[in-house]
């Protein structure tokens, strides 16, 4: 498995070289709080894009750690990350099909949410467009993650969300913002999610659904790679070794945070997304996914997940026997959240 393209950028040539122009004054005022004149952008940004692969027919072994925490992305440090430096932790993004599309607008979803606190991604998508690399996550009907490392986080935006952030005044705006100083600094997995479903999920939508999470969870796990080991190193590292002989052991430790990806705006099936989810973490085999439910309503719907899918492969079925069985138990489309 190989990048469709691959680029990395400097963050302060970025900020510098391709400037912003916001529609919206709300948004104006988050990124000015966010890059006040004369602050510093660091880093070294790498893009990367990915084809969509096949689904392996047999589900591997080793089950990834998997946890529920009732809140949002944080983007803390793990409490073992001094134990254990070789830990590199992923968070999704809720992506457009055309990569931080509306960043500049009045809008505050999951992906322009991410893109506030983290707003040099918003300049690396003006370089792409630029440079004439794909923003798509989606073309031609195929998923297309898109992946970005190394990417400063600046603010903590809180409290406000979707229409509320529009229609929230500027005291209230900066109320809901916290500096981080100094920056962190995050990796992104771009993904998004079917959208317009009707009735009940089709077997076609289920395995593209599927196809997008372990296609992008594997990209992760190989591009985690590229610091410690050579681009010939790739096969080896879906297989769990090195070239030289080392296992599992040197390789990056993968950790996954995700969510109701596909559950608002798009009215995705919450238990169906998770059960999707928790599959992908272990086709791709990582190592820990970690599943932001937003509070205990969720957490019931993350845990009512979970016994399904202990359920469906208490016989061990195949991928194909498994979208089966789920197209069987008639998940239905919802209805946007609104925002």
């Amino acid at each position: 498995m190989k990048p469709l393209a691959t680029k990395s950028y400097d963050a302060a040539t970025l900020a510098k070289d391709f400037p912003l122009t916001f529609q919206d004054s709300n948004k104006q005022l988050t990124y000015a709080l966010a890059c006040p004149k004369n602050s510093a952008h660091a880093g070294t940004l790498t893009y990367s894009r990915w084809p969509a692969q096949p689904l392996p027919q047999t589900l591997p072994a080793k089950i990834p750690a998997a946890e529920a925490r009732p809140d949002f992305f944080t983007y803390d440090t793990p409490k073992n990350k001094n134990k254990n430096k070789n830990i590199i932790e992923w968070h999704l993004n809720f992506a457009h099909s055309d990569l931080f599309l509306f960043y500049a607008s009045p809008l505050l979803a999951q992906d322009e949410l991410q893109v506030a606190e983290h707003p040099i991604l918003a300049h690396l998508r003006e370089a792409l467009l630029h440079d004439r690399l794909s923003t798509l996550t989606v073309e031609s009907g195929e998923p297309t993650p898109i992946l970005i490392q190394n990417v400063q986080r600046r603010i903590k935006l809180r409290g406000l969300y979707g229409n509320a952030f529009a229609q929230a005044s500027a005291d209230v705006v900066r109320c809901a913002i916290t500096t981080i100083d100094p920056p962190t600094f995050s990796n992104i997995i771009a993904i998004e999610a079917p959208a317009n479903g009707k009735g009940f999920y089709t077997a076609n939508q289920i395995r593209y659904i599927l196809t997008t999470a372990t296609t992008a969870f594997t990209a992760a796990k190989i591009q985690s790679s590229e610091p410690q080991s050579s681009g010939s190193d790739r096969e080896a590292v879906t297989q769990g070794s090195l070239p030289d002989g080392r296992g599992s052991d040197a390789l990056p430790k993968i950790t996954i945070h995700t969510g109701f990806w596909g559950c608002g705006v798009y009215g995705g099936d919450r238990q169906l997304m998770t059960i999707l989810q928790l599959l992908a973490a272990r086709l791709a085999q990582t190592d820990t996914l970690i599943y932001h439910t937003g509070d205990d309503t969720g957490l019931a719907d993350y845990q009512a997940a979970e016994k399904i899918l202990a359920d469906l492969l208490a016989t061990s079925p195949t991928t194909d026997q498994l979208i089966t069985q789920l197209e069987a138990r008639h998940f239905r489309w919802g209805h946007s959240d609104g925002n």
